[in-house]
């Protein structure tokens, strides 16, 4: 009796996934103005350098921690896309080892950021721009920050989106997400790849998984990107201005996304660089490991 319990149980179960996909699963985006979604954001970068100069390993780990806040603005809706701001408050950082080795750098980075931005129907946020960080020198120390492999240096990093496809899906399927080329990071266009892994009720909120993967090539030019952010206007960041990145990076992310509303429940990153940089006279290695955590929390 026990095992025909179990046999009606499973196949109940597999009758209910296969009539849900069966049509299949189209992901959309609402978007209802006043809508707002608090997260709390968690950055761990791990790295090794290594230099013939220093002749050692070197390892240095960041830990960046925020709260962040996306609101929906008014909704066009003819075009289907709404305003959104997107900002961060309460960011703390421990610098680990190196934090004895760069001075006060607390006071060197932003306390808080500010970011608007576009959303539509399938999700995608477009035309983040940020505005000035408060709380300290965010251009130099956010240049900083993207060469030691972590810490909030733009909307990408501390607010990951998704772009859902046109077309309905099935469990198991693919899909292609474009990235557009990025000149302030030399990237060129490319593309990320997306696949509807299952469904699941998580403390009881129904939820689609998203499983992403996502190689990037890397070409940055510190001058460039800090002109774009700001910064300058001392020694420290004249030495980072001369100073050139390249490499590559490995991304593999699962992203929780809530049905029927196709709001973000939680986001997991983890991204493996490998990284040489070319200062002239200082020439070195990073390799190492970055995670991104943005959990949904009660408002």
């Amino acid at each position: 009796m026990k095992i025909y319990k179990i046999a009606v149980i499973a196949g109940a179960a597999m009758f209910a996934a296969t009539s849900f996909t069966q049509g299949g699963i189209t992901l959309r985006r609402q978007l209802v103005e006043g809508d707002l979604d608090t997260y709390l954001v968690e950055i761990k970068s791990s790295q090794i350098m290594y230099s013939d100069m220093m002749g050692q390993e070197f390892p240095i780990d960041v830990i960046t921690t925020a709260k962040v806040a996306m609101k929906v603005g008014k909704v066009d809706e003819e075009k289907q896309e709404a305003d959104v701001d997107i900002t961060g408050t309460d960011l703390k950082y421990d610098f680990g080892s190196i934090g004895g080795m760069m001075g006060d750098v607390d006071s060197q980075m932003p306390k808080e950021f500010s970011f608007k931005g576009k959303m539509n129907k399938f999700g995608e946020i477009t035309g983040a721009m940020a505005a000035p960080a408060t709380g300290g020198r965010g251009g130099m120390m956010g240049g900083m920050m993207m060469m030691l492999g972590g810490g909030a240096s733009g909307a990408g990093t501390m607010f990951p989106s998704l772009r859902f496809p046109e077309a309905p899906l099935n469990i198991g399927d693919s899909w292609d997400i474009p990235v557009p080329a990025n000149a302030m990071t030399g990237t060129p266009d490319q593309k990320m790849n997306a696949q509807l892994v299952s469904q699941r009720d998580v403390d009881g909120v129904l939820i689609y998984v998203v499983a992403i993967k996502a190689s990037t090539p890397m070409n940055i030019d510190m001058a460039r990107m800090m002109e774009a952010q700001g910064g300058g206007g001392n020694d420290m960041a004249g030495m980072m201005a001369d100073m050139k990145i390249t490499g590559a990076m490995e991304t593999s992310a699962t992203v929780w996304v809530e049905q029927g509303t196709g709001r973000i429940v939680k986001h997991e990153t983890l991204q493996k660089s490998k990284q040489k940089i070319d200062g002239g006279m200082f020439q070195a290695d990073i390799n190492g490991t970055t995670t991104i955590k943005m959990t949904r929390v009660k408002n």
